[in-house]
């Protein structure tokens, strides 16, 4: 039987989640407040989100991990 300290630990931020928040903390970068507030002013949370993890798939996978039909098929 798992403990009750277990079911109540906190789950561990992300490194990235981290750093985001010491941007915006110490101001190391003023532009990705500006970065922030254009992408909400321009796109949806959910456009942003799939923009995001488009992103990612060509910077993890490279020029084939993209479905390039799929991106300008949406334009």
């Amino acid at each position: 039987m798992a403990s009750a300290s277990a079911n109540t630990r906190q789950r561990k931020r992300s490194a990235l989640a981290e750093v985001e928040e010491q941007i915006l903390e110490k101001d190391w970068c003023p532009d990705y407040r500006e970065q922030q507030r254009l992408e909400a002013s321009n796109h949806s949370q959910v456009e942003n989100e799939m923009a995001r993890s488009r992103c990612r798939q060509l910077l993890d996978g490279g020029h084939a991990a993209i479905s390039w039909a799929e991106i300008l098929g949406e334009r």
